[in-house]
């Protein structure tokens, strides 16, 4: 069991540590999209990344922050179909939510 216990705590590390800096490169792609609304590598990479960090999250059991990143992505696909235009107040929103999903995950490492 113990050998069990050790692989679940490397491996939630790992998805905690790799989830972190998915939301540090989200944060620099936010910067971006602010400074260039219609940049779409910077949505293209918004949206995998979001896509990868609610994954880490969902196989965490961490419901709270996968729900967040769901809403997320939901935000950023309309950025990219065009139906919701990047605006100093989306991009703030998105901002705000990226660190509130840090400080979840902080919370969640304990």
């Amino acid at each position: 069991m113990r050998g069990h216990d050790a692989d679940r705590d490397a491996l939630t590390g790992l998805l905690l540590e790799e989830s972190r800096k998915g939301l540090a490169a989200m944060q620099e792609a936010l910067a971006r999209l602010e400074h260039r609304p219609n940049d779409t590598d910077a949505l293209r990479a918004l949206l995998r990344l979001a896509r990868i960090v609610e994954g880490h999250a969902a196989t965490l059991g961490l419901k709270g922050p996968a729900e967040v990143l769901g809403q997320v992505g939901e935000i950023l696909a309309q950025l990219s179909a065009g139906t919701l235009a990047a605006s100093f107040q989306v991009v703030d929103l998105l901002r705000a939510s990226v660190d509130t999903l840090r400080e979840m995950l902080v919370q969640a490492r304990g």
